[in-house]
């Protein structure tokens, strides 16, 4: 794809601009291949339900950055729709509220509509819920895109589909390479998979940590599992940790005080997380579920207690692995709680 222009042009902004170029073709006065039109139509009715069998139109071209919106169109002289345009960042800052409150006050009389443009990975979307944005992801962009494939022949139009089918197509490669052959994208397409796959009753999120051994891409698992730990509430759940080519799935505990503030896990803390008094004798439950001890035990906020012993090379055995290892963990965690029990009732 060397002479793709999208290989190039790989910014928000130049999405923001394709966007609108791709929009501007449902302007009533546009002499413009009437299947571009269609297609710009289609996502309208996509991000506006209401028009699913109306006509639409757009009132006025496009416009950018208006007071910082990535694109803002105005649609049968009655929606203003806010399409905040993600490659791949996150909203922040309460900015889908924001704006959603600077068209509704400098835009009365009009329907306020938020589109949530994402083609990238993102794994907590909840935010954008809550705003009332329409999520528009990579997967229904490619829906739209392909229908139009066979009947625009515009260089535009082609290349920026063939370049967002193209990444889509390496970010789920994971399923037909080895792991140690995985790069961001096919870790980031895994741990997509496993949000939409893996464990119902176990919350996902997931994305890159930096830190000063050069980081790593982590997927979390958790279910709001609280022990008391030896006088600290401790918070356990499951990291998976991507680096250098190994998928390592850790069990690991974060602190929280009567403030839900963070702090730090002493030993004394991280024992009880692990070991369990057995008529006297003290049992690592932890090792006996599988979570050998980690190359550094550590004190701070979030520790790891363990990492599970698996053997991942491929797709197949990461996800087989990873549910035996939350069978385990669950059975860690009971284990654990029933010894933080006995040791309260002990004082």
């Amino acid at each position: 794809m060397y002479n793709n222009l999208f290989t190039y042009a790989t910014s928000e902004l130049s999405q923001d601009a394709f966007i609108c170029w791709l929009l501007s073709h449902a302007m009533k006065d546009c002499n413009s291949d009437s299947a571009l039109s269609d297609c710009a139509k289609e996502f309208i009715r996509f991000f506006i339900k209401d028009l699913k069998n109306e006509d639409v139109y757009l009132s006025k071209p496009p416009e950018k950055q208006y007071k910082s919106i990535d694109v803002l169109i105005t649609v049968n002289d009655k929606y203003k729709v806010i399409i905040e345009d993600k490659t791949h960042t996150a909203d922040h800052d309460n900015q889908l509220i924001r704006y959603r409150e600077i068209v509704q006050k400098d835009f009365d009389g009009y329907e306020c509509i938020g589109v949530y443009y994402i083609t990238g990975f993102q794994s907590d979307l909840k935010n954008v819920s809550d705003a009332g944005y329409v999520i528009c992801n990579r997967e229904t962009i490619l829906a739209i895109l392909k229908k139009y494939t066979t009947k625009i022949q515009n260089n535009i139009f082609l290349d920026y589909y063939n370049y967002l089918n193209e990444f889509d197509i390496r970010a789920n490669n994971f399923k037909n390479s080895s792991v140690a052959d995985w790069n961001w994208e096919q870790i980031n397409g895994f741990y997509n998979y496993c949000q939409n796959n893996i464990d119902k009753d176990l919350k996902i999120g997931f994305g890159y940590v930096p830190n000063q051994t050069g980081g790593f891409w982590g997927m979390w698992l958790w279910n709001e599992i609280f022990i008391n730990a030896d006088g600290l509430n401790c918070e356990v759940y499951l990291q998976c940790e991507f680096t250098n080519g190994n998928l390592n799935i850790c069990y690991r505990a974060s602190s929280r005080n009567e403030n839900n503030s963070n702090i730090k896990i002493q030993r004394k803390n991280r024992n009880a997380l692990i070991w369990k008094n057995v008529n006297g004798n003290w049992e690592n439950i932890a090792e006996k579920y599988n979570f050998r001890k980690p190359s550094r035990f550590g004190t701070g906020k979030s520790v790891a207690l363990g990492v599970y012993n698996a053997d991942i090379s491929t797709y197949e055995d990461a996800c087989s692995e990873l549910k035996n290892a939350i069978d385990d963990f669950y059975k860690l965690v009971e284990e654990i709680k029933q010894q933080s029990k006995i040791m309260e009732n002990m004082l």
